[in-house]
């Protein structure tokens, strides 16, 4: 159900703030022009070349009086999230807290009130490497709706309920099952197994996650809020035309702006998708860390996060790490890859 003005309309000016290297100038030309393409009103870019900022920049395209957006204005990083989720793991496993082979459920089991019994055996032998890595092959999405009428809990899940959910209703694929005759494939994208080392990271730190991030990773991110009454300071506003059915409350039925409320739940899931972050902080955590997957940094590596109201970006390549966030989703992955093509061919590679 779309709802709104039509943004087509409204760009009357646009702007950028922030410092760019000359080298990189064009990169400004390129994002104005997706910016106009795809009626994105809010985006950031900030691009390192070892410990030398290149690009920090905003860039606002909108009507007189649209706050204009600030290098450091903060957006939410959907599944660019996981970054985070991954070097955090790195930090434990160097702390000796748990290893790549530590199984998961029963980790999380110890010590708490237990999950319940698992709807497959195979659950207790699923690592933290394995749902790092998308081996797991866990459920794509995060329905809150159906957790929490399967839980029979009528508020908002909360990051725990995610955890019984999937271990108590969750039934592997029968390709796991070796006389089943399935071809097993590489990996299966999971956010459900997100959340769940969302979990293990509170569980290993001994701490709430964001504080944990805090003090081992950045101090630069934050838990994202899901309701627009709840956006931080200095956070953009997302846009998105469409509506859905609450996910905050199970068997409701008031309907929600996609972009705050009716897609998704960010509290429950920071390590999914839940975060808040800058373009700066990200370029800067690329330095350091893996964009994908685990260990220090990684060049040739890429991460996107998209949701309703966001589409944001990281990639580490020979000597150059990016981060970029838009306050609007794109639909279309040709579009994006060939943006993310031309954005590159603007920067020093050399």
């Amino acid at each position: 159900m779309a709802t709104g003005p039509n943004v087509a309309t409204m760009f009357h000016q646009q702007t950028s703030s922030g410092q760019i290297d000359a080298a990189c100038i064009a990169a400004d030309d390129v994002f104005h022009e997706f910016m106009h393409e795809h009626q994105i009103c809010a985006a950031a870019l900030a691009v390192m070349k070892g410990a030398t900022v290149l690009v920090h920049r905003g860039y606002t395209h909108s009507t007189p009086g649209y706050p204009a957006t600030q290098p450091d204005s903060k957006f939410r990083l959907a599944s660019v999230s996981k970054m985070l989720t991954c070097a955090a793991l790195t930090r434990l496993v160097a702390m000796g807290r748990l290893t790549w082979e530590t199984p998961a459920f029963p980790f999380l089991n110890e010590g708490l009130p237990p999950l319940g019994p698992p709807a497959d055996v195979g659950m207790d032998t699923i690592t933290v490497g394995e749902l790092l890595d998308h081996k797991a092959f866990l459920q794509h999405g995060i329905d809150n709706r159906a957790v929490g009428i399967t839980l029979n809990i009528n508020h908002a899940p909360t990051l725990r309920n995610l955890v019984e959910y999937t271990y108590r209703d969750q039934r592997l694929p029968r390709f796991l099952d070796p006389g089943a005759g399935f071809q097993i494939p590489r990996e299966h994208y999971s956010n459900l197994g997100y959340a769940v080392l969302t979990a293990v990271v509170e569980k290993a730190a001994r701490e709430d996650f964001v504080s944990f991030l805090h003090r081992e990773v950045t101090s630069e991110v934050w838990q994202g809020r899901t309701l627009k009454s709840g956006a931080l300071p200095g956070e953009v506003s997302y846009d998105d035309p469409h509506t859905g059915l609450t996910q905050l409350i199970p068997g409701g039925d008031q309907m929600l702006p996609m972009a705050y409320g009716g897609g998704f739940i960010l509290e429950n899931s920071a390590g999914a998708g839940g975060l808040v972050s800058t373009a700066l902080a990200i370029a800067r955590l690329g330095t350091r860390f893996a964009v994908w997957g685990r260990g220090g940094r990684s060049p040739g590596t890429s991460r996107s996060g998209d949701f309703s109201g966001t589409w944001a970006w990281a990639q580490s390549l020979a000597n150059i790490d990016i981060a970029f966030m838009f306050n609007r989703s794109v639909e279309s992955r040709d579009e994006k890859e060939a943006f993310v093509r031309r954005l590159i061919a603007t920067l020093p590679l050399a």
